[in-house]
């Protein structure tokens, strides 16, 4: 049998990779310069997003995964 919080961490992780793939689209198809203010702001929002989740492949949890002591990548 699996363990839940394993599959919990698999899913977040899993999550969190697709966000991060749809917001570099988005920021690669949308330009501040050339947009009205309402997508302006969505594209600084999604700025602030792509770094937070950036924030979260380089912290001790990812790395380290939930419960394990060796350092290296939990995404093997």
């Amino acid at each position: 049998m699996s363990n839940p919080y394993r599959a919990l961490a698999a899913a977040v992780i899993l999550q969190a990779v697709a966000d991060y793939r749809e917001l570099r689209t988005f920021l690669k198809t949308h330009k501040p310069d050339e947009s009205p203010v309402w997508l302006a702001w969505r594209i600084r929002s999604a700025v602030r997003e792509l770094r937070e989740i950036e924030a979260f492949f380089l912290s001790e949890w990812y790395r380290t995964g939930p419960g394990r002591k060796k350092k290296g990548r939990y995404c093997e």
